[in-house]
Order: structure tokens, then C-alpha cells, then sequence
């Protein structure tokens, strides 16, 4: 049957077909949903977007264990002379849950719940269904991958509402304890499933949220400026976590290489609940590049919108 839906959809592919769903699928990209949320905490809400930063990239770290877990091949892996996929830089890993689904989910259904603009009811379900579909489209994911993904995703809004609800009627002295508990949590997952994914996601929420603790602390930078200074943010900040992504690429590449070596030495890779040493120690630097990228996006970075533009009159 899923085959079947699969093919039907193949036998609709045309050039500019694959084109518009190509690009609809980029939308799913982790890096455009990093972007987005560095733009709501620097230019719009920071405690909302950080919370945004955890809910996210725990969804992350969630459907990455999941793919692990499950397993399954991808349509084009299991009938590689029946489906002709397309875009497959977008589809690294393992097949179910559709991460493009989950995370879209997540990140729009978030945004709704708690934005509360009509426009956003109305433009969030519809990019979670063209995302969800362009997978199925190009030949990357079952159709029961995009309903695990979407169903996962709705269960992870729910505890998010929930969560939401508690974290508003908490005295506001007691948020600094839970905040800075919720950094250390990401390196107890990390030793839970030391892979490369779980590195990414755990990377970033650790460095998001110890660069929150100390802004919030020492810095308190402004969040509502000027168009044009709001602007200036994002070059600034966006090009810097470039420019960091690709250095610590170059820097951390020795260490990655020695610790590769070990592994290979070491034999193939055990299943996640029996990872030795090496295994454990072998995403460290992938956890490492993504703490200090997030880092810079949550203190360095303000931390110079400080010096540029002032104090937030709000504190």
C-alpha cells in the first residue's frame, strides 16, 4: 500500500515539480530553524525563544533516538530500482520518524500556540502538511514515516503546553534553578545516545542555555531596537556563528581524526545501549562545536549588542 501511494506520486514527478517541493523540503532544514530562533531572541522575546531553543532541539534529540531505535530503511534504500528519489542530501539518516515532519511540527505548532495570531493558525498546519507531503514527493520517507513524525510531533506540543502552564504559575525566583538544571540535563542525554545528531542537539541546547543563564545575569541586552539596529544584529550575529561553524570545523578536525582512529581500532560500533568509551568520546568534539556556536548566540553575540546599542531599558 505505501509502495503503492509512493509510486503514484513518482508517476506525477516533473522538473518543475521537483523544484517547487525541493524547496519546500529546505524549509525542514535544522540550520534555517537555528536562524530563525536566534531571530526571535535577539530582535523579539528572549525568555519565549529560549524556551523555543529547549522544546526544539530536545524534538531533535527525540526523533534522532527514535530513527536509531527503529531503524528502518528509507523507500529508495529498500526498492532502490523502483523509487527515484530526489534532494537525498536532505535524508542522512534513518526513515521513521520524517524529522522534516516532526521537527515542522514542533517549531510552526510552538509559534501558534503561543503567538496566538490567526495568520499563524492558518500559515503553520499548512507548511507542516507541504513539508510533510514533499517528502513523500521526492521519494524520501514512507507515508507512515510523515504520520509518525506529525503524530510525534503533537504529542511533544502537548507536554509542551503543559509544561508552559506550570512554568507560568512558578514563583519567578524559582525559574533560575529549573534553567540552570536544564543545562546540565543535555550532557546526561548525550552520554544516553553519544551520536553524531545527539551531539548537534545536545550541543546546542547545553551551550543555549548556560549562555542564557550568564546573560541574563551580567549583560541584559536590547531585544527591541530600531529596524535598522535589528538588522545590524543579524548580520553581526548570523555571520559570526558562521564563521564559528567553519572555523571549529578546521580547528577540532585533528582532535575528530585521533578519536575516529581509536574507534576504528576499537571494532564496529555496538548498539546504542551497549556504547563503550570510544564510542562515548567520539562525537565530543561535534558536542563542542555546536555548544560554543550556540554559546555565541545567546551571550556572545548580545553580549556585543550590548556594547553597540545599550542596556535593556526593560530591566
Amino acid at each position: 500500500m505505501e509502495l503503492d501511494i509512493l509510486l503514484w506520486l513518482q508517476s506525477l514527478a516533473t522538473p518543475w515539480l521537483d523544484a517547487i517541493f525541493g524547496a519546500i523540503t529546505k524549509l525542514g532544514s535544522e540550520y534555517l530553524y537555528l536562524a530563525a530562533m536566534c531571530f526571535l531572541y535577539w530582535c523579539v522575546e528572549v525568555r519565549g525563544a529560549l524556551r523555543l531553543f529547549v522544546l526544539f532541539f530536545l524534538t531533535v534529540y527525540l526523533g534522532a533516538t527514535i530513527k536509531e531505535c527503529t531503524a528502518r530503511l528509507r523507500p529508495f534504500q529498500e526498492y532502490p530500482t523502483l523509487i527515484q528519489p530526489r534532494f537525498t542530501e536532505t535524508a542522512g539518516d534513518m526513515s521513521f520518524p520524517s524529522a522534516h515532519t516532526l521537527h515542522s511540527t514542533v517549531f510552526w505548532g510552538y509559534l501558534a500556540m503561543v503567538v496566538r495570531r490567526r495568520w499563524l493558525y492558518i500559515l503553520a498546519p499548512i507548511l507542516v502538511v507541504l513539508i510533510g507531503f514533499s517528502r513523500l514527493y521526492l521519494g524520501l520517507h514512507w507515508p507512515t514515516d510523515v504520520l509518525g513524525g506529525l503524530l510525534l510531533g503533537l504529542v511533544v506540543l502537548g507536554f509542551a503546553y503543559v509544561t508552559l502552564r506550570l512554568l507560568a504559575s512558578m514563583p519567578i525566583r524559582a525559574r533560575f534553578p529549573v534553567t540552570l538544571v536544564l543545562a546540565v540535563v543535555p550532557l546526561f542525554f548525550y552520554a544516553l545516545f553519544p551520536t553524531h545528531s545527539g551531539a548537534q542537539s545536545m550541543g546546542v541546547l547545553f551551550g543555549a542555555t548556560v549562555g542564557h543563564l550568564v546573560e541574563r545575569q551580567y549583560i541584559h541586552f536590547p531585544v527591541r531596537r530600531a529596524w535598522w539596529q535589528q538588522a545590524l544584529k543579524l548580520i553581526i550575529g548570523l555571520s559570526g556563528a558562521l564563521l564559528l561553524m567553519l572555523g571549529l570545523s578546521s580547528v577540532l578536525a585533528p582532535w575528530q581524526t585521533s578519536i575516529d582512529a581509536i574507534r576504528v581500532t576499537a571494532g564496529a560500533n555496538p548498539p546504542i545501549l551497549g556504547r563503550g568509551l570510544a564510542d562515548w568520546a567520539g562525537e565530543i568534539p561535534t558536542l563542542v562545536r555546536y555548544a560554543l556556536v550556540a554559546l555565541w548566540c545567546t551571550f556572545v553575540a548580545p553580549a556585543i549588542f550590548r556594547v553597540l546599542f545599550g542596556r535593556d531599558p526593560a530591566e
